[in-house]
């Protein structure tokens, strides 16, 4: 706790610096002197720019009407911050945390992170498309199957539950990933980085608007890394374990790279607009995983995603408009893990997940009234292929499963926005899921109270319940064991309240307090005979309260802090749940240099102490980037150079039952090189 403390003194400073500079007299380009906060009038203070959002709601909205604690984080920030996926982005908002177990990223939010679960608990979009997939309901954050960082324009964190919009998996929150236009692009755009460990990438964009009223954007990336040369495990050191993987002096060497290309492209003309996208991964495992053989080098996970939306959007009559989807996603995972069955002879194991699913969405958004807006829709769902497997590749092979399954998802959803008042906004959302071949309906709501006394002033009250429901590798993946036990959705109760507080045109403040409850959640257990197999055992139940506060200068200087304090636990043990900090505390913070040509930038994030699942500690730690970067134009080049944890921290997060390590460590320092042109 000492270190926050220390942290925030340093964060106060840089926000009253920074309020200061919003009346500061001219800067370097010869402006005009202008208002301090404490100058402004009434009038002024109203007259002021509040962003907007659009997955709140399924429609544009300011976020002080949203009915949820939102977060914008934008292509500039993320430029000027040297983030390189969406991990990097999430580690810096409020509330949020990422862990990482050396194959894949996994998401944390308001303190809930349950170790190898797969990020099942927040759902992310792409320009509204839903990217969890058919068979784990996984979302990726890292360089797993995610949007290249690049084509990025704004990323809006929605907290809070959100099945009363989305149905499933808007557990804790919606992440929705906004992406740049061809009229953003101007032409070609080409970017190359370099960095630790022989990290290499490159994209290659093309975006542009034509007289004909098409615009067209079309990227390719690759990414390619070396991985860390040696890592040392100690529980896989024969010195001083009594591991029987154990060898090599606890060292894998050679077995930590990672590959990745991504396409996407996005055309529209008139009412249409289609959308394509494709990303392949493969990772090397240095952890041996669920006891494979330890530096084998031959452990490795393949995973592909990609999708196909085509939208047709129409302004209606009165005021109305119909946005409607159909579309197709698919999913394939290969993971290839090498066991011993026999001294020196390894045999390799594949576990392989293929999902399709086709789908349709269609719905409608317009004012039924002055002072009433509805949003309404139909949303359907059809996984035609859920297909598992689980062999020895041995000749005939060996299955230990292969499964295969189907269902289908039927949705049906309403919101509806009144201004009961001048200053009273009651924003009501309910959406009705039915799952066919699954577990039934399921009706979850929404309630927001809104008042705004001004246009710089909202205070929300939120009352929502949300669902997760049993995906097809907790239904399935357990063959028979799981038959007896039919798995329930997880559900979430929230109630929140929000303080949101524009000052001018230069800072902004947001405070939440909340409390939810969750109930059935679905957990690993083992059967008499020693079978694995999933149940709703569990409940969590946690209190939080978040500050933040975000501070822009006429001058180009920034600032953006926050601090996040909760208490998540089991209430039949009291107990804190694993790797669920207590505190969170972020500084970004930057100036412009030479006239604005160059922008020093830095950020600062706390985590504190955790719960391991052996009912041990991974330490709290600070870590520090450095970013420094060129202006960026509409043509010619731009660089950046970026520290990661430039003070070479030795950290860890925790790990699942199926390593033999506790906590995985972390990265030291690291740099990356970058460099990007248009033309």
């Amino acid at each position: 706790m000492s270190q926050k403390i220390r942290f925030l003194p340093a964060t106060l400073v840089v926000l009253i610096f920074l309020s200061i500079a919003g009346g500061a007299s001219a800067g370097p380009l010869g402006r005009a002197p202008e208002q301090g906060l404490g100058d402004l009038s009434i009038e002024q203070l109203m007259d002021i720019k509040v962003e907007t959002v659009t997955g709140a709601s399924k429609y544009e909205q300011k976020v002080t009407e949203a009915p949820a604690s939102v977060s914008i984080v934008t292509a500039d920030e993320i430029w000027k911050f040297g983030d390189q996926t969406l991990a990097d982005v999430m580690r810096s908002v409020r509330g949020m945390y990422v862990a990482d177990d050396r194959n894949y990223s996994y998401l944390g939010t308001r303190g809930f992170l349950r170790p190898g679960d797969y990020n099942t608990r927040t759902l992310v979009l792409i320009d509204g498309h839903r990217m969890n997939d058919n068979v784990y309901d996984a979302i990726y954050v890292a360089r797993e199957n995610t949007i290249d960082i690049g084509l990025i324009d704004r990323i809006e964190i929605i907290r809070g539950p959100g099945s009363a919009i989305y149905g499933g998996s808007a557990f804790f929150g919606v992440v929705n990933i906004v992406t740049r236009r061809g009229r953003d692009i101007g032409g070609f755009e080409s970017t190359a980085s370099a960095g630790s460990f022989g990290s290499y990438e490159s994209r290659l964009t093309y975006g542009n608007q034509f007289k004909s009223g098409l615009e067209l954007l079309a990227s390719v990336s690759y990414y390619s890394s070396a991985g860390v040369g040696s890592l040392y495990y100690p529980e896989f050191d024969p010195r001083i374990s009594s591991n029987p993987a154990a060898a090599n002096s606890g060292i894998a060497r050679s077995s930590d790279g990672e590959s990745a290309a991504k396409a996407f492209v996005d055309a529209s003309y008139r009412d249409l607009t289609l959308t394509l996208f494709f990303s392949a991964r493969t990772k090397h495992v240095p952890t041996a995983s669920f006891g494979t053989v330890f530096n084998s080098g031959r452990e490795k996970t393949d995973d592909e995603d990609g999708y196909a939306d085509l939208k047709f959007s129409r302004e209606l009559s009165a005021g109305f408009e119909l946005e409607a989807h159909v579309y197709y996603d698919g999913m394939y995972y290969h993971g290839f893990y090498p066991y011993a069955y026999q001294p020196k002879i390894v045999t390799i194991q594949d576990d392989i997940a293929h999902g399709e699913r086709v789908g349709a969405l269609a719905q409608v958004t317009g004012k039924l009234s002055e002072v009433q807006k509805l949003v309404a829709g139909i949303d359907y769902q059809d996984n035609f292929r859920q297909d598992q497997s689980y062999y020895d590749e041995t000749v005939p092979r060996t299955y230990y499963l292969n499964d295969h399954h189907t269902d289908s998802v039927l949705g049906i959803f309403a919101e509806d926005q009144v201004e009961l008042a001048d200053s009273l906004l009651l924003n009501a959302g309910l959406r009705y899921d039915r799952y066919f071949g699954g577990f039934g309906g399921t009706l979850n709501p929404r309630v927001s109270l809104i008042y705004r006394p001004s246009a710089a002033t909202a205070l929300k009250v939120i009352l929502g319940r949300a669902f997760r429901p049993p995906n097809a590798y907790e239904r399935f993946y357990n063959g028979p064991a799981q038959a007896p036990h039919p798995l329930k959705p997880e559900t979430i109760l929230t109630s929140e309240l929000v303080l949101e507080q524009y000052f001018g045109e230069h800072v902004r403040t947001s405070v939440s307090a909340y409390h939810y409850a969750v109930s059935d959640l679905i957990t690993e257990d083992v059967t008499p005979a020693g079978d694995l197999f999933f149940m709703n055992l569990n409940s969590a139940t946690a209190d939080g309260l978040g500050f933040e506060v975000e501070a822009k200068a006429a001058g180009g200087a920034m600032a953006r802090a926050s601090v996040s304090l909760q208490r998540t636990h089991d209430p039949a043990t009291g107990e804190q749940l694993t790797d669920s900090p207590r505190c969170l505390a972020k500084l970004n913070a930057g100036v412009p240099l030479y006239s604005g040509k160059l922008f020093a930038a830095v950020e600062v994030q706390y985590n504190s102490s955790v719960e391991t699942v052996a009912d041990a500690t991974a330490p709290g730690f600070t870590l520090t980037n450095f970013t420094l970067s060129t202006a960026r134009g509409k043509s010619g080049w731009a660089a950046s150079a970026s520290l990661y944890n430039a003070f070479d921290t030795r950290y860890g997060y925790p790990a699942d039952a199926t390593l033999a390590q506790d906590v995985v460590a972390q990265d030291g320092r690291t740099f990356r090189l970058l460099l990007n042109y248009r033309y």
